[in-house]
This record gives structure tokens, C-alpha cells and sequence, in this order.
């Protein structure tokens, strides 16, 4: 047999020889990649302007130049719903508490003053209230936020490996009723990603915003019947400092 008839068998035989190199397997996929795998569609082609919220972060800045806030304090970042809470500090005390809500913030837009507003402060605990106003808009899919919040997570991970987080669940108010089973479904998906992170918890917030009926509590949500009033922020305070003072506590005899 010659030579090019060898080579004929070897090809018929074994196909994936190529050169006397075998072809590479194709790479695992990241761990991003296996969380987003149900990913049927993404945000809206329109672009976004991330940097609406601009002079608000930098008034923040300028306030902690002239008031440097702790590190490893217990940070709350988000939407207006943290930006509203004015007694946040009293609420959460004796835990140093630093409030990071600005904005009708979208998920994208926390991830984008990431370094700026959450890493800058290495926070010991971080409570995170997101989802809502992405949600609201007809045009953004589930899966859409999920990648996003997915991106906060992975920029967690990598920055503030030893922060304890919390994400609080979409809340549930009579001005957004109509969107509520979008929300129900999205906080199904975010209890899910967080319980398969061991560094994340989910703290549900709406059952106790519920009433017999199962209707938004109207009594806890200002005029606007959107934003939460004194009522509504001391249901907040009873369901997630409970949590989160446990856990402060552990990671302080742990020091």
C-alpha cells in the first residue's frame, strides 16, 4: 500500500485527526453563562442613558468628602424606594448604615456606579432593592433583568468576596398592580439565583404588604400609591433588620 492510500484509511478511520493534533474540546460554560441559559430574549435595541442619574452621585460624593462614611458597614443601594427611606438610620441602628438609593434607579444603572457607590465602601452587609422599575416597562423582559442583577452579582463576587448580601423582593403597590404577576415571576427567578449562591439571601417583603385579600395594603403607601410612607417603611424595618442584625451580629463575633 502507498503512502496516500494510508492516509485515506487513517482519515476514514479516524476523523478527527488533523494534522497529528486532536481537535480541543469547546469550553465549559462561565458561570454566568450557565445562569442566563434560559435567556430568550434582551433588553430593548433602544440605548440607554445610564448617567441620567449623574448629579445625584455626585452629590454623594461631595457629601462623603465632607462626611466620610465607615467601611464595613451595612450599605442599602437601589431605587427610590431606599432613596425615600429617611429613617433608615434609626431603623437599622446600632448597625452603621450607609443609604445608596438614588434615582427611579434600573438595575443597569446600580451596576454602572457600581465602584463609585457600592465597592467604594466595602461594605460588611449589602441589602440591594432592584428590579422594579425595569419591570414596569412593558418592553424588558424577565430574563433581561436577571442577566443584569446576574452582572451585579458577578461584579459582588469579584470585588466584595466577604460582603454578606441580601436582595429584597419586588414589592408589590396598587400603582403597579397591573404588572404584579410580571413581578411575582421575576421574584421567583431572583429567590432562585440567590439561593443557589451561598454569599446572597432573599428576604421577601411581600406577603406582610398584602392584605386578606391579597391587594397591596393601601394604608402603607403614600398618595402616589407607589412609594411606601412611615407605615410601610417600618413593615420594611421589621422584615429585613431582623435578618440582616442576626447576621451582623454573627460576623461581628467573627472578626
Amino acid at each position: 500500500m502507498n503512502l496516500n492510500g494510508l492516509y485515506v484509511i487513517l482519515f476514514l478511520c479516524f476523523p478527527f485527526i488533523s494534522c497529528g493534533q486532536g481537535i480541543a474540546p469547546p469550553p465549559a460554560p462561565s458561570k454566568q453563562a450557565q445562569d442566563s441559559i434560559s435567556v430568550v430574549d434582551t433588553l430593548p435595541k433602544k440605548v440607554r442613558n445610564l448617567a441620567r442619574f449623574e448629579g445625584e452621585i455626585k452629590k454623594m460624593e461631595e457629601g462623603d468628602r465632607v462626611d466620610p462614611k465607615p467601611q464595613q458597614a451595612v450599605l442599602f443601594v437601589g431605587s427610590s424606594s431606599i432613596r425615600f427611606w429617611k429613617t433608615l438610620t434609626e431603623d437599622m441602628a446600632p448597625m452603621p448604615v450607609i443609604n445608596r438609593g438614588f434615582g427611579g434607579a434600573v438595575t443597569a444603572e446600580v451596576n454602572y456606579y457600581f465602584h463609585r457607590i457600592v465597592s467604594l465602601h466595602k461594605p460588611r452587609i449589602l441589602v440591594l432593592y432592584v428590579g422594579e422599575n425595569d419591570l414596569f416597562n412593558p418592553d424588558v423582559s424577565i430574563d433581561s433583568v436577571a442577566l443584569d442583577f446576574n452582572a451585579f452579582r458577578d461584579s459582588v463576587s469579584l470585588h466584595l468576596p466577604n460582603t454578606r448580601c441580601f436582595f429584597v423582593s419586588v414589592k408589590p403597590s396598587p400603582a403597579r398592580w397591573g404588572f404584579q404577576e410580571k413581578f411575582t415571576q421575576a421574584n421567583a427567578r431572583f429567590k432562585a439565583i440567590c439561593e443557589a449562591e451561598p454569599q446572597w439571601e432573599y428576604i421577601d417583603v411581600v406577603p406582610a404588604m398584602l392584605n386578606g385579600e391579597g391587594n397591596p395594603k393601601p394604608e402603607i403607601f403614600k398618595s402616589d400609591k407607589l412609594h411606601l410612607n412611615a407605615a410601610g417603611y417600618l413593615l420594611w424595618k421589621n422584615k429585613i433588620k431582623q435578618r440582616i442584625q442576626k447576621e451582623w451580629k454573627e460576623l461581628q463575633v467573627g472578626k
